[in-house]
């Protein structure tokens, strides 16, 4: 019963998109999808989503790290927006939802390379567009407000280069 709320929630979003409380959910999804357009293009030649997004991270580590030490604050305090995405205690990873896993993606102070950005970030999108992200829970909106902020100042900055 209570996926079916979960699953009730989505719709009723929908209905009502322009209320902020799903707007980071859906600009999530949008940005997403242009990431998604570009790596299945790019590297088409490589097997597997999940390896397409590692290469790029692998590809983009010296834009991930001009953010971190450059003059934009936002991206500096990556790691510890983080861990404020969980409460009471501070979140270290991501956990895989599929049931019978316990894969746990960290991203923590000794895990923090563009790699791991982007592992995060992919498998908090895994755990959204396949249903294990709920609308109405608080850390779970947090965690996408994360992902989406960060997500978005590294996307931006990347396609601004890629103009030039």
């Amino acid at each position: 019963m209570s996926q079916y709320v979960s699953y009730k929630g989505w719709v009723e979003a929908i209905k009502s998109f322009e209320k902020s409380d799903y707007e980071d959910w859906f600009m999530f999804a949008m940005l997403w999808f242009s990431f998604n357009s570009y790596y299945s293009e790019k590297y088409f030649n490589v097997g597997g989503e999940q390896n397409q997004v590692v290469k790029f991270a692998k590809d983009n580590k010296i834009l991930y790290e001009s953010l971190l030490t450059g003059k934009q604050a936002d991206f500096k305090n990556i790691l510890e927006k983080f861990r404020e995405t969980k409460s009471p205690e501070k979140r270290e990873c991501i956990k895989d939802m599929i049931p019978n896993r316990s894969k746990c993606v960290k991203f923590d102070s000794e895990n923090n390379s563009c790699e791991d950005f982007f592992k995060t970030l992919y498998q908090i999108r895994c755990n959204f567009f396949h249903g294990d992200k709920r609308s109405d829970s608080n850390q779970d909106k947090k965690l996408i407000q994360w992902a989406f902020k960060y997500f978005r100042i590294f996307w931006e900055r990347f396609l601004d280069e890629q103009a030039n």
